[in-house]
This record gives structure tokens, sequence and C-alpha cells, in this order.
């Protein structure tokens, strides 16, 4: 099936001053700040991206700054959060062999309504998926805006104690030096 709203790739993921080389080497230098412990998901990373920005900068003769690369990083995230949420739509098939993604056209047009990011992957699968699951697979989006389950404990005094704060064991007040 041809893609719905047709555009290119390439469009959502680059810009004009950077590209899908200097992309994968970022990542790369990325995962191996990650293997030294320089590079935490969701943590400020300020030394792993300057190292990033000078690699970048010497290896493409670019002036890229830190403010910059710290747009990219958000960037790949986006990318990570997105197709990790697209994958698990209801309705959405994804094929691991040919990293696509597949569904009806009315799940597409739902999809598009509510993130129109994902029409990068209407066609193809995230490029690099495989290293941003690495990267910020630390990140869960799934529970961040979940509400908490809500437990209702009964008093019920056939229940021999059971799920009673005050049967359980107190704390001994002796002080541990």
């Amino acid at each position: 099936m041809a893609p719905r709203y047709p555009v290119r790739q390439e469009d959502f993921l680059y810009d004009l001053h950077w590209t899908e080389a200097m992309d994968k080497l970022f990542i790369e230098v990325l995962l191996d700040q990650q293997a030294i412990g320089n590079f935490i998901p969701g943590e400020l990373n300020e030394s792993a991206l300057h190292i990033c920005m000078h690699v970048i900068n010497n290896t493409f003769n670019q002036t890229f700054s830190y403010r910059y690369c710290l747009g990219r990083l958000a960037m790949l995230e986006k990318r990570y959060r997105v197709f990790y949420w697209l994958k698990r739509k209801h309705g959405v098939k994804y094929n691991e062999e040919t990293n696509t993604v597949t569904a009806p056209e009315h799940v597409w047009d739902e999809i598009f309504q509510l993130n129109e990011f994902s029409i990068a992957y209407q066609e193809f699968g995230e490029p690099r998926w495989n290293d941003l699951k690495v990267l910020f697979d630390g990140l869960n989006y799934e529970t961040k805006n979940v509400k908490p389950e809500v437990i209702d404990i009964s008093d019920d005094s056939d229940t021999n104690d059971i799920g009673n704060v005050d049967a359980l064991p107190k704390p001994s007040s002796q002080k541990i030096s």
C-alpha cells in the first residue's frame, strides 16, 4: 500500500546541517559513553555531549555547539519514544526482520492525529532502533502518566489480622552502632 501521507523519512529525522552519517557517529559515541558510565538516559550527560560535539565537529569539520548537540539528543529520545509507542499501538504490526510497521488506513489516520511525528515511520521503521533501544530502554514511557492503583482494604475481623498494619512486627527501638 502506498503511503497515505507521502513524505521522506529523512525530512523528519535530520535537518539541513545534520546528516545520517553524523547521526550514526553521534549514536556510536553515545553508546561508547554509556558503556563507560558517562551517559545515563534521562540525566544531564554534559560530559558525554561535549565529547560527542568534539568528535562530530572534528570528523565532519563542523562547528556544532553543545546546545545543538543537546537538541540532537532530544531528537533521538523523541524518535525512540514515538517508535516505542507506535509499535505498541493497537492495530499496528511490527516486522522485526524488515523493521517496518503496518496498520490499516483508519489506524494510521488515528495515529497521525495523535502524533504527527509518527508519519516518519509510515513506510520504514526507525533506522537506528536497536541502538536507540540500548541508549534509552532505561526510560519507561508507558508508566509516566499512569495513575496509581488504589487498593481498598476493608476491616474484616475474620481475616486473622491479614493486611492489618497493627499485626506487623514492630521495629526494634535499640540503636545500631
